[in-house]
C-alpha cells in the first residue's frame, strides 16, 4: 500500500478479491492516514508486519488530577458489552466478527473460516482458520485456543501467518498477546 499514488476503491477491491473465491481480510504497509481510514472505513483490518520495528511517539500522559477537600462524585462504570457467543463449528468461508466486544466460539474454527473481534477471541476447539482480534485497534485484547493450527493470527494489526508459529505450539491450547508490538505466544497450563 505505501507504493500507490492514490486511495484505491477498497469496496471494488474486495469485490474484486471475492470473485476469486477470497476474503479481503485487511491492509498493510499503509503509511499514509488518510489511506488507513479509508480501509478502516471499508471494515478492512489496518495491520502491521509482526516483524515491523515501527516507533510511533507515544500519546503526551493526561494530567494527574491533584485531590481536592471537597467529595467529588464516582463516574458511574461504562456500560457492559455482552460478549458474542456462537455454539458449534465456524466452517470454512464463514465469517464471524464481535463488533465492540469479545468473542467467545464454543467449537473450532475450520481452515478458510475468520473470526474477527474488536476485543478478545476465545476458541474452546481447534484454531484452524484465521483470528483478528482488537480489530479497531485494542492492543490489550488477546487470543486464546485449545488447539492451536492457525492460518493467521492478528492482534491491533500486528499479525503473524502459519508458516511463523512455533513449531513446539502446534496443537497446543495457547494465549497470544501482543508484547512489544510483536505476537507472543504462550502455552495455557
Amino acid at each position: 500500500m505505501e507504493r500507490l499514488a492514490a486511495i484505491p476503491d477498497f469496496d471494488q477491491l474486495r469485490e474484486l478479491v471475492e470473485s476469486e473465491d477470497f476474503v479481503l481480510v485487511g491492509i498493510t504497509g499503509a503509511k499514509d492516514e488518510a489511506m488507513k481510514t479509508a480501509a478502516r472505513v471499508a471494515g478492512l483490518a489496518v495491520m502491521v508486519s509482526g516483524k515491523s520495528r515501527k516507533v510511533e511517539p507515544e500519546p503526551a500522559p493526561l494530567p494527574v488530577p491533584q485531590p481536592t477537600e471537597t467529595v467529588q462524585a464516582v463516574p458511574a462504570p461504562a456500560p457492559l458489552v455482552p460478549s458474542k457467543v456462537h455454539i458449534g463449528p465456524v466452517r470454512s468461508g464463514q465469517q464471524l466478527y464481535a463488533a465492540g466486544t469479545s468473542l467467545v466460539v464454543l467449537g473450532s474454527v475450520s481452515p478458510g473460516a475468520e473470526v474477527i473481534a474488536d476485543d478478545s477471541i476465545h476458541i474452546y476447539g481447534a484454531l484452524r482458520g484465521r483470528a483478528i482480534a482488537g480489530a479497531k485497534g485494542n492492543t490489550r485484547a488477546r487470543i486464546y485456543c485449545q488447539q492451536l493450527q492457525a492460518e493467521l493470527l492478528s492482534i491491533a494489526g500486528t499479525f503473524q501467518l502459519s508458516d511463523a508459529l512455533p513449531a513446539g505450539l502446534i496443537q497446543e491450547p495457547v494465549h497470544i498477546r501482543l508484547d512489544n508490538e510483536q505476537l507472543r505466544i504462550d502455552r495455557i497450563k
